[in-house]
């Protein structure tokens, strides 16, 4: 987990239950230009 960006996390899941609404893969999200990989 990150926890060095708080928010940043939040909003990245708060994008994965949208991806995950639409089929797409939590991993593939981005947030900020940076992609999230497994660290949930």
């Amino acid at each position: 987990m990150i926890k060095d960006n708080g928010d940043a996390v939040k909003f990245t899941k708060n994008n994965n239950a949208a991806f995950n609404a639409t089929g797409k893969p939590k991993d593939a999200t981005i947030t900020g230009g940076i992609s999230i990989k497994g660290y949930d």
